[in-house]
């Protein structure tokens, strides 16, 4: 029999932003979503400011540069589900395989905000750091707390505001930093729990294992998508990267349809995008 989708997709939706850590803390520009487009405008012109001045203040012509992306689409593969006309009656029960589609594909789309949001290459406006420590067993350099203190001057020196600076630790620099040193330890790091302080100069602190790598053969540049290459941590403003929600599709087969398992085939698609707004703060810490 059919199953209401509506009830599963409302499951599987449910709390889908509120799991996505640092993947949350971007501005979100789903209300410019239109059929899994987002239509935005760049405006081409930013004005002078003048002081005491007596004019004349000449106009300038503001040329609006239309830009329309495609969200991107992320999907789960399908699962097979016993009696699923009778699970569908327990919410719980719902939760419970929807819970797993949300969760991979809010990894996949997480592990996507992270390699987007990451500089590609050094400027000014995308400072990429370079370890400082001591050799680790794979002979990286480790991370200091001194390299988070230069990632905190850099912000600075661009009088980036303090509200909303996000740092994303790559768990081996999450390690490193925990057992740098004992007295920086007790006053940032929570060791039963062994998290670090949720702010660490200026920057509200996540941890995610699936940063984007470097190559640093010469000076560092992002690898390609799931490239293997050297560990980084990454930080960015949450006003300069974006992220936009599109529409959802729950995709079912009947047991009817399936005589060799005789079980309700389900599976979810959603429609996103994760992307800079201006190559301004977006910053990375890799190993060397």
């Amino acid at each position: 029999m059919s199953l209401y989708k509506q009830i599963w997709l409302d499951a599987v939706k449910d709390g889908f932003y509120t799991n996505a850590g640092f993947a949350s803390r971007a501005t979100d520009m789903s209300t410019f979503v239109e059929n899994d487009k987002i239509n935005l405008a760049e405006l081409g012109v930013t004005p002078e400011v003048y002081m005491n001045s007596a004019g004349p203040f000449n106009p300038v012509n503001v040329d609006d540069v239309h830009i329309e992306l495609e969200l991107r689409r992320f999907d789960s593969q399908s699962t097979r589900i016993k009696n699923a006309d009778r699970v569908e009656l327990a919410y719980d029960q719902v939760k419970a395989y929807t819970d797993k589609h949300q969760k991979s594909i809010l990894d996949f789309m997480r592990k996507r905000a992270a390699f987007e949001y990451a500089p590609t290459s050094h400027t000014n406006n995308t400072p990429i750091l370079k370890t400082s420590g001591v050799a680790n067993a794979l002979g990286l350099k480790k991370i200091r707390m001194a390299d988070i203190i230069a990632l905190h001057k850099a912000y600075n020196d661009n009088d980036w505001p303090e509200e909303g600076r996000i740092l994303v630790l790559n768990p081996l620099h999450f390690a490193e930093l925990l057992e740098e040193d004992a007295t920086l330890l007790k006053v940032f790091a929570n060791v039963q729990q062994g998290t670090l302080a949720p702010k660490l100069y200026s920057f509200d602190v996540y941890q995610f294992s699936k940063t984007p790598t470097y190559d640093v053969t010469s000076a560092p540049v992002k690898n390609a998508f799931g490239a293997a290459g050297n560990p980084a941590s990454i930080a960015y403003m949450e006003t300069e990267v974006m992220r936009a929600e599109g529409s959802w599709m729950m995709h079912h087969a009947t047991a009817e349809q399936d005589p060799v398992y005789r079980a309700d085939t389900i599976g979810f698609s959603c429609r996103g995008l994760h992307l800079p707004i201006r190559a301004i703060s977006q910053s990375a810490i890799v190993s060397i």
